[in-house]
């Protein structure tokens, strides 16, 4: 391989490993409006919790540190992976919780079945509802 593509590989490799350790300090809003310049996420790549990428059109945080495999891709791995999910209106919709790392805590608001919710406990992997009043609002 010619010495300066090699040279400008390594380069663009090292971009994206700093972009993908500097969006931890993003807000998710703010990620949402700088996600085409994400990283994507690829195999064989050593990626540490709060790393930020994209895959298939959704971003993802990392949960757990690990070298990426091909059966460990963002969507098929939920104790990896976290996907930031928004609404059209930029709320996140809520998913469930695969583990304490993505639960909700107090004050998170999401939205599910039509209604904006907001998460009254820490540690919530409740499914918004008003069955549970004493674990999620209502936001008008």
């Amino acid at each position: 391989m010619d010495e300066k593509i090699l040279h400008l590989l390594q380069q663009m490799s090292l971009v994206i490993s700093y972009m993908a350790q500097h969006a931890t300090d993003l807000t998710d809003d703010q990620l949402l409006a700088v996600s085409d310049t994400l990283p994507v996420w690829h195999v064989g790549v050593d990626y540490t919790p709060g790393m930020v990428v994209r895959h298939d059109g959704q971003l993802y945080r990392c949960a757990q540190a690990h070298t990426s495999q091909d059966a460990w891709a963002p969507d098929a791995s939920p104790a990896l992976w976290t996907p930031i999910n928004y609404s059209d209106d930029g709320t996140e919709e809520w998913r469930p919780p695969t583990g304490a790392h993505d639960a909700y805590n107090v004050g998170d608001i999401v939205e599910h079945n039509g209604k904006k919710w907001r998460s009254l406990i820490n540690g919530n992997t409740w499914e918004p509802s008003d069955e549970v009043p004493t674990l999620w609002a209502v936001v008008d």
